[in-house]
């Protein structure tokens, strides 16, 4: 299967709820897919696993359930890390579930728990059989698995959204805007602001403006224009509220060209956060992959660069990947890749000790 039938099969489920094996009849239907991983460090240092080891990495079922022709229901249920409630294993997730009504093709509202939607990957980072890698690209993504305190957007994120799609001029466009509670700390303090679900409810009145553009001028070609602002609280040492906000800010952009049987691919985000003393720090991420497509082959290269304050000396990070993605038949895909990871001597995670890792994953989609 070619990777734009992948994206428009699995990674876009949420937004079409495309049929599968599994469809229970034309209004109800299940989808989903798994991912299970190996990894091992190679070299004597570095962050990754030594021993080597299995995962579990995830298993989603996704519903979608249309009671009237303009109206939709979707959820997206996770198992992690063989998830295990009574040995506190693993972990259970709703990763959306939301109401959607369709006024047009071009203006749908949604109500719920969503995902962010933010550049290539962060709507199908659960989908891993949606894209190429084992795993999505950290630097634009998990900033924090490159030394950055705070990730440039959530994940997921709770409030209302406005969708639509359709064609100008013969060319394909989509777009989502979306409003919602934002992202809140985790107090380390009992009683602080880990009480406090931004699911349920937001710490202070300011609200999470976040959207995506992506539009085909040509065929074979899209780009995708992304942005995240949000006004998080402040909070002290024990964890009080100060009465203050900082401002988090994200803009990326992306290109992704499918030529024959080739593809590029290339994805840019800027950041900033700051304080309201005036201090703040600005970062950037980039991921830029190359792939060629040789019937069940694809074999693909893939740089990732992170840099967690542009304005602190050697604390950027980087990763070199090689990796080969084959289609074992419809809905398996076996994908192998080494990754070179390099970084600066004062990177909060790597601390400059660069190393390799060997990763295999098993991902199905059904």
């Amino acid at each position: 299967m070619q990777r734009s039938s992948l994206f428009l099969l699995l990674g876009l489920v949420a937004v079409t709820g495309a049929p599968a094996a599994a469809q229970q009849s034309d209004r109800f239907r299940i989808n989903g897919y798994s991912s299970f991983e190996y990894e091992q460090r190679t070299g004597p240092a570095g962050r990754g696993d030594t021993r080597g080891s299995f995962d579990s990495d995830g298993f989603d079922l996704v519903f979608n359930f249309a009671p009237a022709d303009r109206f939709r229901v979707a959820a997206d249920i996770a198992w992690e890390h063989g998830a295990a409630s009574e040995d506190q294993r693993g972990n259970n997730a709703i990763e959306y579930a939301f109401a959607e009504y369709a006024v047009s093709d071009w203006f749908r509202v949604r109500a719920g728990k969503m995902f962010v939607h933010f550049g290539i990957y962060n709507e199908i980072h659960t989908a891993k059989p949606a894209f190429l890698s084992v795993k999505e690209p950290s630097s634009t993504v998990r900033t924090d698995k490159y030394g950055s305190r705070v990730r440039f957007y959530p994940r997921h994120a709770s409030g209302i959204a406005f969708t639509g799609s359709g064609q100008i001029a013969g060319r394909a466009l989509d777009y989502v805007v979306q409003i919602s509670n934002g992202d809140q700390p985790v107090s380390p303090v009992a009683g602080g602001a880990s009480e406090n679900n931004p699911f349920d409810k937001d710490d202070n009145s300011q609200k999470a403006i976040s959207g995506i553009v992506r539009f085909s001028p040509v065929d074979a070609f899209r780009i995708g224009v992304s942005f995240y602002r949000d006004r998080p609280e402040e909070y002290d040492a024990l964890f009080e509220s100060l009465g203050s906000q900082s401002t988090l800010a994200s803009y990326g952009a992306f290109v992704d060209w499918q030529p024959g049987n080739s593809g590029v691919e290339v994805e840019w985000v800027q950041g900033s956060l700051d304080a309201s003393s005036g201090t703040g720090i600005d970062r950037t991420g980039l991921s830029a992959m190359v792939y060629q497509r040789m019937g069940r082959y694809t074999p693909y290269l893939r740089y990732e660069a992170h840099d967690p304050d542009t304005g602190t000396p050697d604390d950027e990070a980087s990763t070199s990947i090689i990796g080969l993605n084959t289609r074992i038949t419809q809905g398996l895909f076996l994908k192998t890749e080494y990754d070179q990871f390099k970084s600066g001597v004062d990177n909060r995670r790597f601390r400059g000790v660069n190393f390799g890792e060997i990763k295999v994953s098993v991902s199905v989609a059904f």
